[in-house]
């Protein structure tokens, strides 16, 4: 990380509340951050509340750019990065809780108010909304709370939780009742997408396939996610691309006609362009750093 960057993390396990993990403040000062590699935590939800600059998140194929005043959720077990973005400049918070399925009282509330959060965590049907300033304030409370010693912090710790779960629980379903999310038939076309990224997924066939004309699914593809069909299929690509050169030993010629490249000097190009990096240079500092102890 960028020495100018700051991170100021709290455990929360001394406290003995149930479910909580940690939270953790983040301020990206710098240009030249590493991208945040994919990673999922265990049995635990991730909730990042951004107040300053901006992000990029990749999540199950999907894209995201998330900006100031933007909640970003990723759920138990899900693997989720940065993609070919690295980290930029911004300011964020992030907390980490378990709450699975079967959860019961929930950072040791009652049933009603458990349960309440629970379904609604499981109910959310994207992983991007919008947030409140309140939020902002609470989480400043919750840091400053546990760097102050008192015989008061778990209480006002566990009351600050509760209203800040009072808070997320009304937007996530207020989110839930909006009509402006992402599109259903341009959720159609980025899931064959994914499925199909060894074909070429030409723009007219993926207009032919949710039934418009091509003038109108590109503007209309372009509106919803911020990239043409044909950028936002390359950088598909190029992620699964960036798994196999980590996780197999396809070469990088079988790699390129796996993914529908005409050449390897194709692919080498198009990596480059949204890696900065060749594929052979990423594929070897990947493979130094899994060997690192």
């Amino acid at each position: 990380m960028n020495s100018q960057n700051v991170r100021i993390t709290t455990d929360f396990s001394g406290l003995a509340i149930p479910n909580l993990q940690l939270l953790s403040r983040v301020e990206f000062r710098g240009s030249d951050n590493a991208p945040l590699e994919p990673h999922l935590h265990k049995d635990c939800f991730e909730l990042c509340y951004h107040f300053e600059g901006r992000q990029h998140y990749e999540l199950g194929g999907r894209l995201y750019d998330v900006h100031s005043g933007d909640i970003f959720v990723a759920m138990p077990n899900e693997l989720h990065s940065t993609g070919l973005w690295t980290e930029e400049k911004s300011k964020f918070y992030y907390i980490l809780f378990s709450c699975m399925p079967d959860t019961q009282n929930f950072l040791g509330l009652d049933d009603a108010a458990s349960d309440c959060i629970r379904d609604t965590l499981y109910s959310i049907q994207t992983r991007l909304f919008r947030g409140i300033p309140h939020l902002k304030k609470l989480m400043d409370e919750l840091l400053s709370i546990s760097t102050t010693p008192s015989p008061f912090c778990r209480a006002r710790t566990i009351s600050l939780l509760t209203e800040l779960f009072y808070h997320l629980t009304r937007l996530m379903q207020e989110e839930n009742t909006r009509t402006d999310t992402l599109p259903e038939d341009i959720r159609t076309v980025i899931d064959y997408m994914s499925a199909h990224l060894t074909e070429s997924c030409r723009s007219e066939s993926l207009a032919s396939l949710i039934h418009l004309s091509l003038p109108h699914f590109q503007r209309k593809f372009r509106m919803s996610t911020g990239f043409s069909p044909y950028d936002y299929l390359q950088r598909l690509k190029i992620a699964k691309a960036q798994e196999l050169l980590a996780d197999s030993e396809m070469s990088i010629t079988d790699i390129s006609h796996f993914l529908g490249y005409s050449s390897s000097q194709h692919f080498s190009g198009v990596f480059k362009q949204y890696t900065g990096q060749t594929p052979s240079v990423f594929r070897r500092q990947t493979k130094e750093c899994s060997m690192e102890p």
